[in-house]
């Protein structure tokens, strides 16, 4: 059934049905190439039903059948590969999100905002459709680090005094999407330099 290979959202899970006759006897193997490019090799029970997890980012999986009946006719679709495209609409993207201001550099004792800029891979907002976000420091050192109270895309940084030395971290930011009852956890990271400007 070709209406199965219309586009479908990364985070649904793939579900394909080969229509098989009832009078058919031998062998069917499927070929399936995820969206990594990574190929798998199944094989097909009596009923043709079989599913495949949810690929998390967009892209063309693609995938071919084998066969051989007990008569010795083979058929594969191998040089023409059935595919479905993957649409990333609404799905929260590591690349196309970040931490703002980028790799900033901070007096000692100074107060500063952290932002979080959130996206799909298409240029939608997705601020406002996070589930949790976690801030964290990878160096004590550098300060100490809260979220906003009313918005968790806002941190609120102050910086360490310190001896004169530079100090050195980064601020990170695990965000949890919740979409389509799937969670989506990405991690997004800023250097942080925090120096003696005086």
């Amino acid at each position: 059934n070709l209406s199965q290979l219309e586009p479908l959202p990364a985070t649904d899970s793939i579900n394909l049905n080969l229509d098989i006759a009832s009078s058919y006897n031998g062998n069917i193997n499927l070929f399936f190439t995820n969206v990594s490019n990574a190929t798998t090799q199944y094989i097909l029970d009596s009923n043709g039903e079989i599913s495949f997890p949810a690929q998390g980012q967009s892209g063309v999986i693609q995938f071919y059948f084998t066969s051989q009946d007990n008569s010795g006719m083979n058929y594969s679709n191998i040089s023409q590969p059935f595919s479905i495209t993957l649409t990333s609409e609404g799905l929260l993207s590591e690349a196309s999100s970040s931490i703002m201001p980028v790799n900033p550099i901070f007096a000692y004792g100074q107060e500063s905002q952290l932002e979080l800029n959130l996206f799909d891979d298409i240029g939608n907002s997705l601020n406002n459709q996070i589930e949790s976000i976690i801030w964290t420091l990878t160096n004590p050192n550098l300060g100490g680090i809260v979220e906003d109270a009313i918005d968790p895309t806002i941190a609120h940084f102050i910086a360490n005094t310190g001896n004169g030395d530079d100090i050195t971290g980064e601020v990170r930011a695990t965000i949890t999407q919740n979409l389509n009852g799937s969670n989506i956890t990405i991690q997004l990271s800023n250097s942080i330099l925090v120096k003696n400007l005086i």
